[in-house]
């Protein structure tokens, strides 16, 4: 958490340390898919925080914010 909170300090969000943290490792082929898109642009860290039963439904579907009204 102390590195996810350096990374995010520029933004001014504080926040109680996280009973939980999930760190999703894809493979080989997709992390070359997003550096080769990525195409050295500065990257911007976030996180989001979560209900832990939703958690299988944002693996498998990611979240779609087009569904918020």
């Amino acid at each position: 958490f102390a590195r996810l909170s350096q990374l995010t300090q520029s933004e001014g969000v504080s926040g109680p340390a996280p009973d939980f943290l999930f760190e999703l490792q894809y493979c080989d082929l997709l992390n070359s898919k997003f550096e080769r898109t990525r195409a050295g642009r500065e990257l911007i860290y976030a996180f989001h925080g979560s209900r832990l039963e939703n958690f299988h439904s944002i693996i498998h579907n990611g979240l779609h914010c087009h569904l918020n009204k």
